[in-house]
């Protein structure tokens, strides 16, 4: 993963007037938050700063479950223009839009390791995590991501003004996601576990 997960362009924090890109990758569940994401975008969106997420991923019924239930809030909350659910895509896709975006959000109820959050960091993209479940051995607050409260959208839509608001912030958590997840998850003990849960999503 370290190898086929670098930037071939540095991180550049978002600038004003220009759109926020934020992307999200992970099953559609109800478990994983995307409805509380996609809520907190909404926040954001009514602030007057143009934002766009994207929602990499699909549900169990090959879009005919839990994707219609989402499709329903975005046309809800007026944001067909700045939501996307791009059902499922390639990991080729998922780096492209990891290096394209401003920053990662995962809003899950309880996540046990977070393959996609370790792929956002050594992408080097800043991560707005929920801290829950094992995500907590990976991310410190403010020193490699910044950690909510899950089935917050209020408090999620802060912590995405926050980034917005504090390139500097948006620059160091960049650099230190991805050395962090060099420096103590690189073993071959992670690597298999990493394997594994590959496997399984």
């Amino acid at each position: 993963m370290s190898s086929y997960f670098q930037r071939t362009i540095s991180y550049q924090p978002w600038e004003t007037q220009k759109t926020c890109r934020i992307f999200s990758c992970g099953r559609l569940n109800p478990c994983k938050g995307h409805a509380d994401l996609i809520e907190a975008i909404a926040m954001v969106n009514q602030e007057g700063i143009d934002i766009e997420l994207k929602i990499a991923g699909e549900d169990e019924q090959g879009g005919e479950g839990y994707h219609k239930q989402l499709d329903k809030l975005v046309q809800e909350l007026n944001l067909e223009k700045s939501v996307h659910l791009l059902g499922a895509v390639s990991e080729e896709k998922v780096r492209q839009y990891l290096e394209e975006a401003h920053i990662f959000a995962l809003a899950s109820w309880k996540e046990p390791l977070g393959v996609a959050i370790m792929e956002a960091m050594m992408m080097e993209v800043p991560i707005i995590v929920t801290g829950e479940g094992g995500v907590k051995e990976l991310v410190d607050h403010e020193v490699n991501g910044l950690l909510v409260s899950p089935k917050s959208p209020k408090v999620l839509a802060e912590a995405i003004k926050k980034l917005l608001n504090n390139p500097q912030l948006s620059c160091a958590l960049s650099k230190a996601s991805r050395e962090r997840v060099i420096k103590d998850f690189s073993s071959e003990k992670s690597a298999k576990i990493i394997t594994e849960f590959l496997s399984k999503n």
